[in-house]
């Protein structure tokens, strides 16, 4: 039997029902500048019928994710108009 992988994808995370089919492209812009790897053992505590489980939060990318495009550096704690 095999074991269960880490997700890493925004694919896979909307497999998983983690995230919204629809907002996967906005989300494949902050895969790309922040490392996507959740664990079966953190999938299984997460809560998908709570948009806002502590939990997946912290784990699974939204697109509220700050992205600086425009020089290419990250700025983690960047919001507009800060």
């Amino acid at each position: 039997m095999t074991e269960p992988s880490s997700l890493r994808t925004i694919k896979s995370l909307a497999e998983e029902g983690l995230v919204d089919v629809v907002d996967q492209d906005l989300l494949e812009s902050v895969a790309r500048q922040y490392t996507v790897a959740i664990t079966p053992a953190m999938t299984a505590l997460m809560d998908r019928s709570d948009p806002n489980d502590p939990i997946a939060r912290q784990f699974v990318p939204s697109v509220e994710e700050p992205i600086d495009d425009t020089v290419g550096a990250r700025r983690p704690y960047w919001r507009p108009g800060s």
